[in-house]
């Protein structure tokens, strides 16, 4: 992939990845973590993707104080985070991140989470 006139060849293309690991320390992580002000309102268990045969996927649903939204990551390393501000009805956080390691999960979910508690 060409991104800037340079060429990456970071090895996170989700088409090649597939690490049930990655989902399990996703799962561990949120019962590990003390969230502080945010409730999770569905914890993360580790699912059968029911499409992709041998792929699995994770999803935490969380709540903050004006805040609503769910966090999915799969096993291709792909991680989705969408909130709405409940008295808005407005889109709070919508991100898209491929995470290729546990340190990379780590610092993303404590930045999601720092900022659904401001």
């Amino acid at each position: 992939m060409q991104v800037e006139g340079e060429y990456c060849c970071r090895p996170c293309s989700a088409s090649i990845r597939n690490e049930e690991s990655l989902v399990s320390y996703f799962v561990n992580w949120h019962c590990s973590e003390n969230l502080d002000k945010v409730v999770l309102s569905k914890s993360p268990i580790l699912e059968s993707h029911k499409y992709q045969k041998g792929s699995t996927f994770a999803v935490a649903e969380f709540e903050g104080k004006d805040i609503l939204g769910s966090i999915t990551l799969r096993s291709d390393a792909q991680c989705d985070v969408d909130a709405i501000c409940i008295s808005t009805e407005q889109a709070a956080i919508n991100e898209y991140r491929i995470l290729v390691s546990e340190t990379e999960i780590d610092d993303f979910l404590k930045s999601v989470y720092a900022n659904v508690q401001k």
